[in-house]
């Protein structure tokens, strides 16, 4: 990191090309250190890490820190003020869909732009953070990279494993925030926990122990400003993860929740047109534990129903 003043900004960011504008707050500390990015409501009804970010904004001060920590508490904030899932208001395109992002494309691949130009790519590790959008129960879990440098990922794969969150899911894909970060040769993880459209108090708090203790382990949190919450057992790592999508407009029915083991055969859920006459049967392709599951009635052709882990 360049030699800075220490101190604390809180400013707005504005997105060319567009109606965003991003809350950030940067504390940059009063030792040298690396350069911490956390991320919050890329998806704007995702809000649990939202409020976990500004809790961090509140109770950090530069002599906290080591380096500099760089929040955006609302990544997607005309997505935020509409309380939509998904989507970005300004286009109806899902933000973390359009990464690297495009400097001349719509509102939301320009913001995917800004958010990788101006913050990811100079950031020296980046945690984006996630919850179960308006319509899911999600169990708590944590992704990090396989598609980037063996390096890059090893080093993301150490941070994933200071979330306590039952699960540890490394991911081949390739776009998104934290996939485009580790690609570009940042160590990047996407942390998830809470879900359906609710600011659950024990969601922020666990987000808020999460982000302590990486940052703590990152030696970017060199005070005692933040509790260093005991992690309660290691995450398992998954094998892989199973994502069930629907093949119809339907309205969805299921009996199971996050967390749910499900064998091979057992029935995930089921679909039924307005009328309510039967449609279709989705079943468990192996034994696995629900990741997370649509809570919402009305369940569109092509969005996932259902999401199992495979250990």
């Amino acid at each position: 990191m360049k030699d800075v003043r220490p101190g604390k900004r809180q400013y707005p960011a504005a997105v060319p090309g567009g109606r965003a504008i991003l809350p950030v707050t940067e504390i940059v500390g009063t030792r040298p250190g690396p350069a911490a990015l956390i991320t919050a409501g890329i998806h704007g009804g995702e809000y649990p890490g939202i409020a976990a970010s500004m809790e961090l904004a509140a109770r950090l001060a530069p002599e906290d820190i080591a380096g500099r920590l760089t929040l955006i508490h609302a990544a997607n904030p005309c997505a935020f003020w509409a309380r939509r899932p998904e989507v970005n208001e300004e286009d109806g395109k899902n933000l973390n869909r359009e990464f690297p992002g495009d400097p001349y494309g719509t509102a939301t691949e320009r913001l995917a732009h800004f958010l990788m130009e101006r913050f990811i790519r100079r950031a020296d590790l980046y945690i984006d953070c996630h919850s179960g959008d308006i319509h899911e129960d999600l169990c708590p879990h944590v992704y990090y990279s396989k598609a980037c440098a063996a390096d890059v990922s090893a080093r993301s794969r150490a941070m994933a494993l200071g979330a306590d969150v039952p699960y540890v899911v490394p991911s081949l894909a390739r776009g998104g925030a934290y996939n485009e970060g580790a690609i570009s040769g940042v160590p990047s993880i996407l942390l998830e926990r809470g879900g359906n459209g609710i600011c659950d108090e024990e969601a922020v708090a666990g987000f808020t122990a999460d982000l302590s203790r990486i940052l703590r382990r990152a030696g970017v949190l060199v005070s005692d400003a933040l509790p260093d919450v005991r992690m309660k057992g290691a995450p398992h790592e998954v094998r892989k993860v199973l994502y069930v999508m629907t093949e119809e407009d339907g309205c969805w029915r299921t009996a199971l929740r996050q967390g749910d083991s499900v064998r091979k055969g057992d029935v995930l859920g089921r679909t039924t047109d307005l009328f309510g006459r039967p449609q279709r049967t989705y079943l468990a392709e192996e034994e696995g534990v629900v990741l997370y599951i649509n809570t919402s009635l009305a369940l569109p052709a092509g969005k996932v129903a259902a999401a199992y882990v495979c250990l």
